[in-house]
């Protein structure tokens, strides 16, 4: 099954202030393409915590829900691991 994964706002624009200050871009971007591809795939297989599900692939941590009736991902946040 595929999943539509989408992005909030404020989740996006903080992606892309973390890919600017990057000091390495291309780990970064790698990490945040397995992320993408991992949420179309199989979302429901992250880690749970409260009500939301959370993924890390050095250095990207991303929150997000999830709407298994529409197969909808919702990212919710996302920050750098370790912080």
């Amino acid at each position: 099954m595929r999943w539509t994964v989408v992005w909030e706002a404020e989740a996006l624009g903080k992606l892309a202030d973390l890919w600017v200050e990057s000091a390495d871009r291309a780990s970064f971007s790698a990490a945040s393409n397995s992320l993408d591809d991992f949420l179309r795939r199989q979302p429901e297989q992250g880690a749970a915590f409260d009500n939301m599900l959370y993924l890390r692939r050095e250095p990207l941590e991303i929150w997000y829900t999830i709407s298994p009736m529409d197969c909808k991902v919702c990212v919710i946040d996302v920050r750098l691991t370790g912080k």
